[in-house]
């Protein structure tokens, strides 16, 4: 009886071990699989900041402000859908403000942003294609007579609204991944949480010579839409020559220049009628030094008050940065002017 006992035992033993090495075997085997599945971000789930380079509207201009700004990733959110959410909740409240705007129409709201073999597709709301601004105009036409020079600023405003806010997102994104990535803008016109390529005119754009399609390509960054000092000066000058001072003011430094501080925007106003008018310029050249400071050198066509002509060559007007911007002294320009 004693030996039938210590069998059992013993079998019940070997079975015992049988099944705990069959156990071990498939836990290694389990193991080895899982050894080509992608590792865990430690940072995954936790909320962090990030620095990138946003780009904002230089305020009335058809150029885009960089400013280096943190942006709050939430925990399990992609790194580029909190920088198009930052993007999309307007000016940053900093003292520059009033030098840059949103690029966005109120309400347009981020539908999806995905990574595919190197694009990244940002889907828009409709709210981008905002046209009230058009609206507006026309029914502003129709209560006082034509309107026909209204309606076209409306739209150019509007095209050129559309086309920096497609930029700002595709300079901010493909800047903060270093250039390795482009970005497909697509909206969803129908609020079915589908995006949708849109024709390159709609958005503002025009389309490449030679393309095979009107619709909208992955785009890359785009230089060309980013502010300089040779731009701001331009800028300036244009608007000094079209005589929206007050657009040209916002341009120049707030410290002094060459002993010369800038005055209220009334007193500038009468100092730069007093001298004459810019009637024509041409950029030359430009020069920008690490300390912050800027040269750009000009030719300008100048009349003044006394109706007096000049065509001044090589003239150098002094910026400095203030910020996130190049702003143009008021001394130095101001000297231009009055020694023409």
């Amino acid at each position: 009886m004693r030996n039938k006992r210590y069998i059992r035992a013993l079998a019940l033993a070997l079975a015992l071990c049988l099944l705990l090495c069959g156990c071990g075997a498939r836990v290694i085997t389990e193991d080895r699989v899982q050894d080509g599945l992608p590792l865990l971000d430690p940072e995954d789930g936790v909320d962090k900041d990030i620095s990138v380079e946003l780009y904002y509207r230089l305020t009335g201009e058809a150029y885009l402000v960089p400013i280096t700004r943190n942006v709050s990733v939430r925990a399990n959110e992609r790194a580029e859908t909190a920088i198009v959410r930052t993007l999309l909740e307007g000016v940053p409240q900093q003292s520059l403000s009033a030098n840059v705007s949103a690029v966005f129409p109120a309400g347009t709201n981020i539908v999806d942003v995905s990574l595919d073999s190197g694009i990244l597709y940002v889907t828009l709301s409709a709210e981008f294609l905002d046209d009230s601004i058009v609206e507006s105009a026309r029914q502003a036409g129709s209560l006082f007579g034509s309107a026909e020079v209204a309606l076209r600023r409306a739209e150019e405003e509007m095209y050129l609204a559309r086309r920096l806010g497609v930029y700002s997102l595709v300079n901010t994104l493909t800047g903060y991944v270093d250039g390795k990535m482009r970005v497909q803008i697509l909206v969803d016109t129908e609020g079915t949480g589908k995006g949708t390529r849109l024709a390159v005119g709609t958005l503002g754009l025009e389309s490449p010579e030679g393309a095979a399609s009107e619709l909208i390509e992955p785009l890359d960054f785009d230089p060309n839409v980013v502010t300089s000092p040779a731009r701001t000066v331009g800028c300036m000058l244009s608007r000094m020559q079209s005589g929206e001072y007050e657009m040209a003011y916002v341009l120049f430094m707030e410290a002094a220049v060459d002993g010369v501080q800038k005055p209220t925007y009334a007193n500038f106003e009468t100092e730069m009628l007093s001298l004459g008018k810019v009637t024509g310029y041409q950029i030359t050249g430009w020069t920008e030094d690490n300390d912050g400071t800027a040269t750009v050198t000009v030719t300008l066509d100048f009349t003044s008050a006394t109706g007096k002509a000049a065509h001044i060559e090589n003239a150098q007007i002094f910026l400095k940065r203030e910020g996130d911007l190049h702003k143009i002294g008021y001394g130095s320009f101001k000297s231009i002017l009055e020694a023409a």
